[in-house]
């Protein structure tokens, strides 16, 4: 949320991301302010913003801002992911249960 204001200053995030749990913003974030790469068709790019859709143990999903990326992993910048003390961290991901 603080990311996508960031990029456009004076929006509010419900303006530009919508509603709903991490898994459902790729749906609805507003194609007016971001373009929309279903998981595959397009290499990640350090800027991006990745969803990733929920699992067994977190059924909300998850986002990050993509850092660098390599063919085998992403780096990012994530928050409330394996530390949930609110605080923001890098960390290396897999392209899996990505959606885009």
């Amino acid at each position: 949320m603080d990311y996508a204001q960031y990029l456009y200053p004076g929006h509010n995030w419900t303006e530009l991301l919508g509603f709903g749990n991490a898994k459902d913003l790729y749906k609805s974030a507003n194609p007016k302010y971001f373009t929309k790469f279903p998981a595959g068709k397009r290499r990640v790019h350090p800027g991006d913003i990745v969803v990733f859709g929920g699992t067994p143990t977190n059924p909300y999903g998850h986002i990050a801002v993509v850092t660098k990326a390599n063919k085998n992993n992403m780096f990012v910048l994530e928050q409330n992911g394996y530390n949930p003390s609110g605080v923001a961290y890098y960390a290396k991901r897999p392209y899996n249960n990505v959606i885009g």
